[in-house]
């Protein structure tokens, strides 16, 4: 039985040999190489796009002005030949915040167009008949919404809006894989491909010398699917190949040869790059580095790497292992892989950030809406004369109140009446004979 099993074993040995060293030998390489490869063809479409989406605070900032006293809103706009206008903003100092909010303010005060429109707004909204108390605590609880949401658009976004395009990401995506801006259409450039020209099997992939590197996904397939041009019927990477799959005498492989090894990883037309695409094509190419004392392969390496049948077709990175430890930098396109894969991180952090603010301010004008719709079911506590008061002024940003906010110029006046006439349309008025020697008031 035992020389049964010896004599079969030497005529498997003896057929391998015949039908040559390194046909199928780097079939399941290729499995960890064919993601990367099929990188290159890819439409040039990324995934996730930045999001176009801003936060919406429009209505908000239109239910606030509709809520605020008259006199706010005509600082805003005036009504000219029966349609509102914006006004000019004023020159003078505004309070903190004012710059910023002025716009927003305006462009609310103008949706609502002249006080009978706002009148028709309020009807709209359910307001009809709302007593000035039931309105006054509305507008104060609309009023903190619309001050919680100018907070939240003022702060800056840590993540910074990305603005490479997804042409300029396809351009370094192919770099990676072919070392040009798109697929070759011809034979493989030998400079693009290895980085230097006229380079046949053995140059471009026997580590001749340290500080040799892959270039490119391209070369590193061509090395471990390829043969020297010696060899005319035997693919590494097909298990019963016996196609030419070789590189030129001094030069990277045809069309005709390239295509031949390429059949070991067919073309998929992907619609879309995602990070996961890259981060899963950088992995299992990752995964195909193995080493021999202080040098990095990729392929079965037997003797060396000279693509032919007494040895093995591998690329070999001279001096790439320390320690046992593989220097990842000698295989270029892993970096320019991870570029990629970045961009599209800083994406993903980008829109993250910016959809809890839509979806934090969206919540915000939600919560306007529900105390619009419930202010006719406030009910004030009993004998409080709050009932006949008038209706509290919209804040509308930074500042305090409508009515805080031009005590504040006033009182800055100092009782000096030419001062005071300058701030009449602040509604500020002077009184020689006013209250505790003060004599500047709000009207």
């Amino acid at each position: 039985m035992a020389t049964i099993i010896a004599a079969a074993a030497a005529a498997l040995l003896a057929l391998s040999f015949a039908e040559g060293a390194i046909k199928g030998t780097n079939t399941a390489v290729m499995a960890n190489l064919c993601p990367a490869l099929r990188l290159g063809d890819s439409k040039a479409k990324f995934e996730p796009q930045v999001t176009a989406a801003e936060p919406e605070a429009a209505a908000l900032y239109k239910l606030n002005m509709s809520l605020a006293p008259k006199g706010w809103r005509e600082q805003f706009v005036e009504v000219s030949g029966g349609s509102p206008v914006a006004k000019p903003k004023p020159n003078d100092a505004q309070p903190p915040g004012w710059d910023e909010m002025w716009p927003s303010w305006q462009t609310a005060a103008l949706s609502l167009g002249s006080n009978e429109q706002n009148t028709k707004f309020l009807t709209a909204i359910g307001l009809d008949g709302a007593t000035q108390w039931q309105i006054q605590n509305t507008a104060e609880l609309v009023r903190s919404y619309a001050d919680a949401g100018y907070d939240i658009l003022r702060q800056p976004l840590t993540a910074t809006k990305p603005t490479t395009t997804d042409s300029d990401l396809h351009k370094q995506l192919m770099q990676a894989v072919y070392g040009q801006e798109a697929a070759p259409t011809g034979d493989l450039d030998s400079k693009a491909t290895t980085g230097a020209a006229s380079q046949g099997y053995n140059a471009a992939c026997g580590g001749g010398s340290p500080g040799n590197k892959a270039a490119t996904v391209a070369h590193i397939v061509a090395c471990v699917c390829g043969t020297d041009s010696s060899v005319s019927n035997e693919e590494p990477c097909q298990h019963d190949g016996g196609l030419n799959a070789g590189w030129q005498a001094s030069n990277t492989p045809q069309k005709a040869k390239w295509e031949v090894i390429r059949a070991s990883c067919p073309k998929v037309e992907s619609e879309s790059t995602s990070v996961t695409d890259l981060e899963h094509a950088i992995r299992q190419l990752t995964t195909a580095i193995t080493s021999v004392s202080t040098h990095a392969y990729i392929g079965n390496f037997k003797t060396s790497c000279d693509g032919a049948s007494a040895n093995a077709a591998c690329i070999k990175l001279n001096g790439a292992v320390t320690g046992g430890k593989a220097d990842l930098a000698k295989i270029e396109p892993l970096q320019k892989l991870q570029n990629v894969a970045q961009e599209l991180r800083n994406r993903i952090a980008y829109n993250n950030e910016q959809q809890k603010r839509i979806d934090a301010v969206k919540h915000l004008v939600d919560l306007a809406k529900a105390a619009v719709k419930q202010a006719k079911y406030l009910t004030a506590p009993p004998n409080n004369s709050a009932n006949t008061d008038k209706p509290s002024h919209s804040k509308e940003g930074a500042g305090g109140t409508a009515d805080q906010r031009s005590e504040k110029l006033c009182n800055a006046a100092k009782d000096d009446q030419g001062e005071c006439d300058k701030l009449k349309d602040k509604g500020c008025i002077f009184k020689e004979d006013g209250k505790d020697g003060k004599k500047m008031y709000i009207e």
